[in-house]
């Protein structure tokens, strides 16, 4: 039984902890979890890979991890399979001083019956910028569902102090209700939406004046985490 197997493996990798015998214990299956995992990789992932590929970003996984390398186990009541990956932009490095005013994070979970496709996206605006508008998308009814939050930092990763908007999302359905391929495009157009609005949230860096860049915006945003 796998169920032994894996219970002799943690308890032969744990053998030296101080706390053993007041440790939890997550057992699965490593065949299922490889199932779970060919189809993050196989089917799902490429759905991502195939929106990026038409833009100047790039996926960051972990510290320089393959896709296979930045799976892991969540537990849940079924074996689940879960991959986080980060938006980047290759011109404007993360944690430098010339970092892009946004964060865009995904998530591919995975179980035998369901999968889930999420994203969570932050916006620094300046923190001068026009706080009315702020409130614009904080206060927007078409994502009271899972409403947005705002937060300030005296420097954010963009360098200068900022008002942050932070949004999150996302969904998924059961296996029967969708296919493998209905979950790549699924991906696909889930991170077509973010990448949008980083276009969006670019153009208004340059003019954060301009009302209609930032209607536009509002627009991208509501297309992508729209939630009743």
């Amino acid at each position: 039984m796998w169920q032994l197997k894996q219970l002799r493996k943690f308890l032969e990798e744990h053998k030296n902890d101080i706390d053993l015998n007041s440790q939890g214990i997550f057992l699965t299956d490593p065949e299922k979890e490889q199932e779970l995992d060919d189809i993050i990789v196989n089917e799902i992932w490429p759905g991502v890979v195939k929106a990026i590929s038409q833009y100047p970003l790039t996926t960051r996984i972990g510290i320089n991890e393959t896709v296979k390398q930045g799976i892991y186990t969540k537990q849940d009541q079924f074996i689940a399979r879960e991959l986080v990956f980060i938006i980047d932009d290759p011109e404007r490095p993360r944690r430098s001083t010339i970092s892009p005013p946004w964060f865009c994070r995904g998530r591919i979970e995975c179980t035998p019956v369901s999968y889930m496709i999420s994203f969570d996206f932050t916006i620094c605006f300046p923190d001068d910028f026009s706080l009315k508008k702020v409130m614009r998308i904080l206060r927007e009814p078409k994502m009271q569902g899972c409403p947005p939050e705002l937060s300030y930092s005296d420097s954010s990763l963009y360098g200068d102090a900022s008002l942050n908007v932070s949004l999150r999302n996302g969904s998924g359905t059961g296996w029967g209700i969708r296919t493998y391929s209905d979950a790549r495009e699924h991906a696909y157009s889930a991170t077509m939406k973010n990448i949008q609005v980083i276009a969006s949230v670019a153009a208004l860096e340059a003019n954060y004046e301009d009302a209609t860049l930032f209607n536009n915006l509002r627009e991208r945003i509501l297309d992508a985490y729209e939630a009743y």
